[in-house]
């Protein structure tokens, strides 16, 4: 159902999309950060409830009566999912030229932050997508830790060669999608074109997405400044704490969705066999997270189709691997070393702060 009063702004610049689905303790904060805004140029706030069970939706329809020159509202029913309540709900109903997203539970904290993605937009056709610093608000330890660096080849290169950046995250930290502006017609080409990738049973990432479509059209840009609080909740879906979750989500993201871009829009098989190495990680951290069977069952499944885009290197070392617990041993002190300087040399360049 779609909640638009007849007051509603005729001609927005600017379209701030929602998805939400179950953050009644969250939403109002996000909205009261984004209609705190101060910009000289009309701007929409579009939020799409993907069937809450709980009372997110009155929570926005009260904004909505509010604010119904600002707000447009609709309410799925029945639930779509993330990715399908974002690229098909919500982009659906955009109206501005430029769009800005938030998740129901992030908040902005700049009031300056959609004017200043604009003026960058406006004034750079070469610049995709702009996104800002942040901070990662770790929920249950109340801890804030501040992201204001950020650097990527994504910075001076873009379209097809700069999307196997993008596909092997070739940047310092996530671009979090809170943050970003972008330009509609982006996803107006793109969209439904390329509408596989959204149906996709292992679209787990909108931000995998949205990054592939942008870095076509563009470089992206960074504002160091903090703009963004993005919270981190334990059931958030990309910080699954139960590990059996966590490894399914981690297979299917990190290697079957990255797979299906890279084969939408890239040709040859070498990036592929690049994405299938995270396999070898993945087994480690399922040994270490006592889930050997789940991975193992997962790997072989893909493996009936998919042997060609799995290296030598990846199936002898899984093989061997798996042959007795003094392989496994080896393996799991040589990666699991590699991987602690690698999050040391990562975490030196954080200093968390409480708030």
């Amino acid at each position: 159902m779609l909640y638009k009063d007849k007051s509603f702004v005729g001609n927005p610049i600017i379209s701030v999309c929602i998805p939400t689905f179950n953050q009644e303790k969250y939403i109002s904060e996000t909205l009261d950060s984004i209609l705190s805004q101060v910009i000289d140029v009309p701007y929409e706030i579009i939020i799409a409830d993907d069937c809450s069970s709980d009372n997110t939706l009155n929570i926005c329809l009260d904004y909505q009566n509010r604010y119904p020159e600002k707000i447009i509202l609709v309410s799925n029913e029945q639930n779509q999912g993330l990715i399908i309540n974002l690229f098909d709900v919500i982009f659906s109903n955009v109206s501005g030229k430029y769009i800005a997203l938030c998740a129901g539970d992030d908040v902005w904290v700049s009031q300056k932050k959609l004017k200043i993605q604009y003026d960058i937009l406006d004034g750079s056709n070469n610049v995709s997508v702009v996104h800002t610093g942040y901070n990662k608000f770790y929920e249950e330890k109340n801890q804030l830790i501040p992201i204001k660096f950020w650097d990527s080849p994504l910075l001076k290169f873009s379209g097809k060669e700069a999307l196997k950046d993008v596909i092997l995250e070739h940047f310092t930290f996530y671009p979090v999608a809170s943050s970003m502006m972008f330009r509609k017609k982006t996803i107006d080409r793109y969209r439904l074109k390329f509408d596989n990738l959204i149906y996709d049973k292992n679209a787990l990432g909108e931000g995998l997405i949205l990054q592939s479509f942008l870095i076509l059209d563009g470089v992206f840009a960074f504002v160091p400044e903090i703009m963004v609080n993005y919270r981190i909740r334990k059931e958030s879906m990309c910080h699954i704490m139960d590990k059996e979750k966590q490894l399914i989500f981690n297979i299917r993201y990190r290697i079957l969705q990255k797979t299906l871009i890279s084969r939408t829009f890239l040709d040859g098989n070498n990036l592929i066999k690049r994405i299938n190495r995270t396999f070898l990680s993945l087994y480690i951290e399922a040994i270490n997270n006592k889930c050997e069977e789940i991975f193992l069952n997962q790997y072989y499944d893909y493996k009936k189709e998919n042997a060609h885009n799995i290296s030598l290197f990846v199936k002898f070392s899984i093989t061997f691997i798996s042959m007795n617990s003094i392989n496994k041993k080896i393996a799991q002190i040589f990666i699991n070393t590699f991987f602690r300087i690698k999050n040391q040399i990562i975490n030196a360049k954080l200093k968390p702060l409480d708030t």
